[in-house]
């Protein structure tokens, strides 16, 4: 990030306070830009401050002073809004939804499992009905049979609607992604993102570039309405600044695969590595043949919960490959800027070059069934029972 925040610094401070107005009319299909740029305008002045405030601070600490590191925190935070901005919650309340009607779930799915052991053993209604159970006029006695029935068919009844819930959350999103940013998927799709660990930095880069085209095709549309030197410089400080989100953005996806998502599936891996080495041991000393399938059973599923794994990661790291390429572009971009938006003329040519390349972010935009845990079939539970277990990690 700091380099390319040093990139922008010649843009950034050559900038004087943007003025609002100036764009083309809307095109009511395309998604809305001018609140993204009126944020820009907002924020510029002290990102300007900020940069400038960068280059007279040291690398370290001082006592009783700000550091350059200081510095750069007040302009990610500044990045940090930006990006809220354009990539909005949908993504992270549908989430939410999902796995709240997913845990609601389990714990539904565990009370009929304990009413189904305690079905073995439970007695008629009109053997066990007590004077409590009568003074409380209830239509069969507390434990019966007859009410163990009852209960797991209103919890059945539950799970049927908490199940439709969770499907109308996955088309809500669909729905979502579709009408707000114009990006297409499936149901299958919507599923796997919403679950998969990574599925918010493959929306998020796929809703930001989307948002940030048309931030500069806006601008485009800008400069053939103005006349002004000064204010085409101006605008080029706000395409500046959204190359600085670009980066922040590939910045915070990577650090989430770095310090959150890969750590925490190797420590998934290493307790089921444990597991699958005590239940080895345990099927080496089973006492009889009953136990010693009971163990091996056991010992399947977790080596096939190990393959799972395996695969996850790999999903992890071709996606944080991906992202690492791409960071390493922005900073080159924004090299480029530097050494082009050294005089007004220069600035003027630089347009077309600066423009988002529709080809280069192509991977990040779209989102491809490869880049996701599977959509059908016998693995596709498996990835699914990972990627609830990491959510609450």
């Amino acid at each position: 990030m700091r380099v390319l925040k040093a990139a922008c610094l010649a843009v950034l401070l050559a900038q004087p306070a943007l003025a609002r107005g100036g764009a083309a009319a809307e095109d009511p299909s395309a998604y809305d830009a001018a609140p993204i740029i009126d944020r820009a305008v907002d924020e510029l002045a002290e990102m300007r401050a900020l940069i400038d405030e960068m280059q007279e601070v040291g690398e370290r600490d001082r006592w009783l002073g700000r550091s350059r590191a200081d510095v750069e925190a007040d302009l990610d935070a500044h990045l940090d809004d930006l990006i809220a901005m354009i990539v909005g919650d949908t993504y992270s309340e549908a989430r939410q939804r999902l796995l709240r009607a997913d845990a609601r779930i389990a714990e539904i799915e565990a009370e009929m499992d304990q009413l189904r052991v305690d079905r073995l053993t439970a007695r008629p209604s009109d053997e066990v009905m007590t004077r409590l159970d009568t003074v409380l006029m209830r239509e069969h006695a507390a434990g019966s049979l007859e009410d163990i029935e009852q209960r797991l068919e209103r919890g059945a009844d539950r799970l049927g609607e908490l199940r439709r819930t969770r499907a109308g959350i996955e088309r809500d999103f669909v729905r979502a992604m579709a009408g707000e940013y114009g990006i297409e998927l499936t149901q299958e799709q919507a599923r796997a993102i919403l679950y998969q660990v990574n599925g918010r930095s493959i929306v998020e880069a796929s809703i930001a570039f989307t948002v940030l085209q048309q931030v500069e095709r806006r601008l485009g549309e800008i400069r053939t309405t103005v006349t002004s030197n000064d204010t085409l410089r101006r605008y080029y400080g706000v395409a500046a600044v959204m190359r600085l989100v670009s980066a922040r953005l590939h910045e915070l996806h990577l650090r989430d695969y770095r310090e959150v998502w890969l750590p925490n599936l190797a420590e998934f891996e290493a307790d089921n590595a444990a597991l699958i080495e005590e239940t080895r041991a345990l099927l080496a000393e089973a006492p009889d043949a009953a136990t010693a399938a009971r163990y091996a059973a056991n010992l399947e599923i977790q080596e096939e919960i190990a393959g799972v794994v395996d695969r996850y990661r790999d999903l992890l790291l071709g996606r944080q490959a991906l992202l690492e390429e791409r960071l390493a572009a922005a900073a080159d971009d924004a090299t480029l800027a530097v050494n082009t938006l050294r005089t007004l003329n220069q600035a003027v040519v630089l347009f077309d070059r600066f423009a988002w390349q529709q080809a280069e972010f192509e991977a990040l935009m779209a989102i491809e069934n490869e880049a996701l845990i599977p959509l059908e079939g016998d693995d596709l539970e498996g990835f699914l029972d990972i990627s609830r277990a990491l959510a609450g990690s």
